[in-house]
Order: C-alpha cells, then sequence, then structure tokens
C-alpha cells in the first residue's frame, strides 16, 4: 500500500511524527496535556525499541481501510491526524469518516480489546507488567467510547487512561491516550515498587498535612491504596514514583473528601486532590451542541470527540 492515499497535509503530519522517532531527543509533543515537560533524553539503549515503534506506526497507518459503501474523502486521506511523542507513543490518532481500522469483533468492546492488543507497544510498551484494564463503554448513537485504565505491576497508573472510538462494532476511528511512557524505570531500577513505609505510617502522614494546610482538627484517614504516580500525565514535572493513595475525611462524614499522594519511599506529599464536587456545576455542550448540566465526577458525558 503506498502513500498516494495521504494529501499533503497528512504526509506532513505522519512524517513529523516519524521524524520524531528517528531523532528520539526525548522531548516530548508540546500538545502533550498542554505542557511543556522537561524529559531525559531517550537512553542509547531504548532507541533500538524507539526504532521498532517507528516501523510498527507505519503499519498501522498502511492497515486504515476505506469503509464499503461510504463516499471517500475527497483529500483521499484515510489518517486526518497523528501525534505521537518524540519515543514513539500515541497520543492521538484520528481518521476520516470514511476510513477505518477494520477488526474482526462482534461488540465494540471486542474491537477496543483487538485493538489495543495489538498495537500496546504504541500505547503504553512491550513490558509484561504493562496492562490496559477495561474500566466502561459509554454509547453515542451508532459510536462507542472504550475507557481503559493503565496497570501496571498489577497498580493502577494514576490518571493514565485510553479512549478508543468505535463505529458500530468493528470500526475503529479514533484513540486517545494519556497513558504513562516511563513505567521502564521501575523495571530498570530507576524507582522501587516495593514501599519503604507502611501504609498505616502514610495515612498519619496525610491526615497531619491535611489537617495543617485546611486547618482542621477533625479529619481521619479512609481509603488506602498503593499505585503508581507519574506526573507527567497530570501535566506536572517529576519522575514516576511508587505512592500510597490516602482518602482523608471528616470523622463525622460531613462534606470533605481529600485524596492525598504519599510517596511510598520517604514519605514526602506528592499530589491531592478533593473529591468534593457538589460545589462545581458545569454547562458542558457536546460536538452536536447539546448541552447539559455535568457534576465534575460523574460518568462522562459521551460526546463525540
Amino acid at each position: 500500500m503506498g502513500s498516494s492515499w495521504l494529501d499533503r497535509r497528512v504526509q506532513i503530519s505522519v512524517l513529523v511524527a516519524l521524524s520524531l522517532l528517528s531523532t528520539a531527543t526525548g522531548q516530548t509533543d508540546s500538545k502533550q496535556r498542554g505542557q511543556n515537560s522537561n524529559v531525559p533524553p531517550v537512553p542509547v539503549s531504548n532507541k533500538a525499541a524507539v526504532e521498532a515503534r517507528k516501523a510498527k506506526l507505519k503499519d498501522l497507518v498502511d492497515s486504515a481501510e476505506w469503509v464499503p459503501g461510504k463516499p471517500i474523502d475527497p483529500n483521499k486521506q484515510k489518517v486526518r491526524k497523528i501525534d505521537v511523542t518524540a519515543d514513539g507513543f500515541i497520543r492521538f490518532l484520528s481518521l476520516a469518516n470514511s476510513s477505518r481500522f477494520n477488526v474482526q469483533a462482534q461488540k465494540p468492546e471486542q474491537a477496543a480489546d483487538a485493538f489495543v492488543n495489538t498495537w500496546r507497544s504504541l500505547l503504553i510498551g512491550d513490558s509484561a507488567a504493562a496492562n490496559l484494564r477495561y474500566l466502561r463503554t459509554v454509547k453515542r448513537g451508532p459510536r462507542s467510547y472504550v475507557r481503559y485504565q493503565q496497570i501496571f505491576a498489577d497498580m493502577a497508573v494514576y490518571g493514565a487512561e485510553v479512549i478508543v472510538k468505535v463505529n458500530g462494532n468493528t470500526d475503529v476511528a479514533r484513540v486517545i491516550s494519556g497513558a504513562s511512557t516511563r513505567t521502564g524505570v521501575f523495571e530498570s531500577g530507576g524507582a522501587s515498587l516495593n514501599p519503604g513505609i507502611s501504609g498505616g505510617e502514610s495515612q498519619k502522614k496525610a491526615v497531619e498535612w491535611v489537617s495543617k494546610h485546611y486547618r482542621r482538627n477533625d479529619l481521619t484517614p479512609a481509603r488506602l491504596s498503593l499505585m503508581i504516580f507519574d506526573p507527567l500525565v497530570v501535566g506536572w514535572k517529576g519522575p514516576p514514583q511508587l505512592v500510597w493513595s490516602v482518602e482523608v475525611t471528616r470523622r463525622d462524614k460531613g462534606p470533605f473528601d481529600e485524596y492525598v499522594f504519599v510517596n511510598a519511599q520517604n514519605g514526602q506529599i506528592v499530589f491531592n486532590y478533593s473529591r468534593v464536587f457538589q460545589a462545581l456545576d458545569r454547562h458542558v455542550r457536546d460536538a452536536n451542541d447539546n448541552a447539559q448540566v455535568y457534576y465534575w465526577g460523574q460518568p462522562e458525558l459521551g460526546g463525540d470527540v
């Protein structure tokens, strides 16, 4: 399959993507989470993996096909846009309305599963410890949005998700990835998956920190779990790390619900966020200009993305 199906604009998009992989400078795509983050250059030992992803990306692009019975795109382009990181991981991939990645499946979830399993190296790498766990499907007419949570060593990677848009039951049309691409640091010895402090110690530190931050003395720890936190996923700087996620609430169960991430090695507070949603009321419009009230924390709208 030649490149004649690509119009000039998409040719440039694909060539830039492949050029980034060839240079492997290690600087993240400037559109990633809307942030400019400093990432160390890709180590020489990883250049073979970058080249492998470069070849895999070309295979993926070449596998797009026209949807039978639909008018061919006027620009004769199957792939509308591709954004990748410098080391070859997909951040965004969109096809024209008249093209698809055809996957043999009976249900949208099966199509999405087949797609992410086939192209997982372009999303989360090849590590046996890395996985994408199905979360849920949101349907909008004939379109389905299948969402996955990134998992590493059986632990969730905070905020790291992949969404696959499926038209009908088999036609994969779009992929959005917010996955961490730096979990390899736990396999190379750059970070440990064995906590240096106990969960009880982390709860104590979290309650002390939140009490001081909000000037309260009526707080108590609740849910506790180990997870991976990669600051780049939320637009921050810093290395991936193992954290204790500690929920802090009021003893009287009043409207207070704070999550605090405590570094599982040194006990430092590295991230926090509130889960009190009632105060935030937004009117959100989908791609069809349909408006509805959206409370932060409720399931996503599922409109066209």
